[in-house]
């Protein structure tokens, strides 16, 4: 069983917020294409027979060869819309007892009411940016993560989707939320709870060819997300978790390496943010009398759907607890 130091809870700012809240009439949109769907209408044997892609990999088990900890204090269920008031995410290492050891990476936003942050090396006293992230407004404006010359277009399927798909290096990847059989899973290798799990994998294939192999996993649960923080957080840290293999000292035979993992699950991580603040807005904007705020709840599913309830007196105080 790991655990935390209290140390890394200074970069954390405490915020004092109003309790608002909650009544939602999200609407669907139009989706967004699917930049992984093929042009092509030819028979999978066909396609194949077309394309230089090698066959894809066999399944196999997920073995972390890199852990950090990501400590950052996300947006609580019931506060005020706001944005988050913490403009460094720092990114630790871990002791071999589990324990923070030193920030490895540090991601800064330049002010508070913009998202766009820049990842660099904790160390590295010229601050020269290891990846930059933009985002522009709009749901339907995809992030940008820029690493080199080389730049990380991170889409979504479709607009109610929370999986962001992306491409590096000639390959395809995407981060999803795991399901709870893949959470049980998680449960039973590491001996600890697990609430929220992200996969990041590789994509390799297509239709029925198609395989995926998980490179890296973000795990938050009660021993492993950022302390002072609750499972209903949005956007809070957590254990962040690779099995990428290096044939060199900065380079890595998968041809992914640490940087992309880090910068894209903080895209994840601000994407949960975003989503809560704006179901938050929206509830506030629908006209729910001062009064009634209190017992309102919403509770976000897999998907991106949020679920708005009336609560009991009772039941709200109980919410807000969890």
């Amino acid at each position: 069983m790991t655990s935390h130091d209290t140390y890394p809870l200074q970069l954390l700012p405490t915020t004092s917020t109003s309790t608002h809240s909650l009544r939602s009439s999200l609407k669907k949109t139009s989706s967004l294409k699917n930049p992984f769907e093929t042009a092509s209408i030819l028979s999978t044997s066909t396609r194949y027979s077309q394309t230089t892609l090698r066959p894809p990999p066999p399944y196999t088990p997920f073995h972390a060869t890199t852990s950090l900890q990501i400590q950052t204090s996300g947006h609580a269920l019931l506060a005020f819309p706001s944005p988050p008031k913490q403009l460094t995410t720092a990114v630790f290492g871990l002791d071999s007892n589990g324990r923070c050891d030193r920030p490895v990476y540090l991601s800064t936003r330049a002010v508070r009411n913009s998202g766009n942050c820049t990842l660099v090396r904790a160390e590295d006293e010229s601050g020269a940016p290891l990846a930059e992230t933009r985002y522009k407004w709009g749901p339907s404006s995809d992030p940008v993560v820029c690493i080199g010359d080389e730049e990380i277009v991170m889409s979504r399927p479709k607009w109610t989707a929370r999986t962001i798909r992306f491409s590096w290096g000639g390959r395809r990847y995407q981060w999803r939320y795991g399901g709870s059989p893949e959470r049980r899973g998680v449960e039973g290798d590491r001996s600890e709870g697990c609430n929220s799990l992200l996969l990041l994998e590789r994509v390799e294939g297509e239709g029925k060819e198609e395989v995926r192999t998980t490179i890296a996993r973000f795990v938050r649960g009660e021993e492993t997300r950022t302390p002072g923080t609750k499972k209903s957080c949005a956007g809070n840290g957590g254990r962040l978790e690779m099995a990428l293999e290096r044939d060199g000292v900065d380079t890595f035979t998968d041809g992914i390496g640490e940087e992309v993992v880090v910068a894209t699950v903080l895209v994840m991580l601000k994407k949960e943010v975003d989503r809560r603040r704006g179901a938050q807005i929206a509830i506030i904007g629908s006209g729910v009398c001062e009064g009634e705020v209190a017992n309102w709840g919403c509770s976000e599913y897999e998907g991106g759907f949020v679920a708005v309830v009336y609560l009991s007196a009772y039941e709200a105080e109980e919410y807000a607890a969890a």
